[in-house]
């Protein structure tokens, strides 16, 4: 990905993991369920360039790899968030 791209749409993603919408979660729920990209795409009605883009700003963010460490880093995040919401 090119430098320009990459940092043109960072804050974007950023902006949205902080707060997810819907498609954003829907989009690492699909993720999560090890789909292809175009059958995420097809699913949340976006081109395959675009998920591609989306998941690379997820990874990103996350300082992950690869989408395996997404997924832990993201089950991570939850498991915090849970803890913290429980008495």
């Amino acid at each position: 990905m090119a430098a320009g791209a990459a940092a043109s749409g960072a804050g974007t993603s950023r902006a949205v993991l902080e707060d997810p919408a819907e498609a954003d979660q829907r989009l690492v729920q699909i993720l999560a369920a090890g789909l292809k990209d175009e059958t995420a795409a097809r699913r949340l009605g976006l081109g395959v360039p675009t998920i591609r883009r989306r998941i690379a700003a997820v990874m990103e963010q996350l300082d992950a790899t690869t989408r395996f460490q997404v997924g832990y880093l993201l089950g991570l995040r939850a498991a915090a968030t849970s803890q913290q919401d429980s008495p």
